[in-house]
């Protein structure tokens, strides 16, 4: 993989850690700011599927739908079911959350299990993406 490729992917990944650093600072300090720990969440997940699909060399359309960055991804490896619920619950925090329209008030509970399901997108990738 060329240098520019692996440098790509390492900008993918770190704007999503920032993502979800920020998700795990808030809630750690106290803060009540569910709805944005949750998009942050989506957001981060969302970012580590796409470092993947390019560290797997595929095409992808540009999309905020972890479900269909999964169904790219299932080109090239198997993708569990448990994952594809993960992604339906983060979704519903995604880039449209932003609008009064669809704003959710999620509480801690619900928080918490968005939080996981990022970790568990973060360690999907990284049996990969840690040999880079």
């Amino acid at each position: 993989m060329d240098r520019k490729k692996k440098d790509f992917i390492r900008e993918w990944t770190y704007e999503a850690n920032n993502d979800l650093g920020l998700a795990n600072f808030v809630i750690d300090n106290g803060g009540q700011y569910y709805d944005l720990v949750c998009f942050h969440c989506q957001q981060a997940a969302e970012k580590f599927l796409k470092a993947y699909i390019i560290y797997l060399n595929l095409y992808y359309k540009k999309s905020h739908n972890l479900n269909y960055l999964l169904n790219v991804i299932k080109r090239k490896k198997e993708i569990s079911k448990t994952l594809y619920k993960k992604a339906e619950l983060l979704n519903s925090f995604s880039v449209d959350s932003r609008y009064p329209d669809h704003w959710h008030d999620p509480d801690l509970l619900k928080t918490k299990e968005c939080l996981k399901a990022a970790r568990d997108f973060k360690s999907f990738v990284y049996k990969d993406l840690e040999k880079l």
